[in-house]
């Protein structure tokens, strides 16, 4: 059975998300709202649960749409990968920050971290030992 693999971006989709898509086959779902992402997060809902994916990965650095996908993980049993672009550990703003710091430590809860280069890959292992 072919595997339902979804990316999923809120806000704006990157260059890099679409070309990994592309590679690995798997579907773009861009959630174009930006905050408070109470749309974001209800159109991510529904989505999951009407799609029933088996993969899900999450373009980051938004915060909230990490905690979004590991509540529903829970529920609907997905592998969780989480792309995790410098902005969601390196922070250039006070914006930044307060969006996703607190998310961070709910990269354990994902089955795996995709890192940008070398010094994000020693950053997210301190998290997660499962980095490529």
């Amino acid at each position: 059975m072919h595997e339902k693999v979804i990316f999923i971006a809120w806000r704006r989709l990157s260059r890099r998300t679409r070309d990994l898509a592309k590679t690995i086959g798997a579907r773009i779902v861009l959630i174009p709202h930006g905050p408070p992402y109470i749309r974001s997060y209800t159109e991510t809902i529904n989505m999951l649960k009407k799609e029933k994916p088996e993969v899900v990965i999450a373009q980051l650095p938004q915060g909230p749409l990490l905690w979004t996908l590991v509540r529903m993980k829970k529920k609907l049993r997905y592998t969780l990968v989480a792309d995790v672009h410098t902005g969601f550990i390196v922070y250039g703003s006070i914006k930044e920050k307060l969006l996703n710091k607190p998310f961070v430590k709910l990269l354990r809860e994902c089955d795996l971290l995709i890192a940008h280069n070398e010094d994000m890959y020693e950053i997210l292992r301190r998290f997660n030992e499962n980095v490529i």
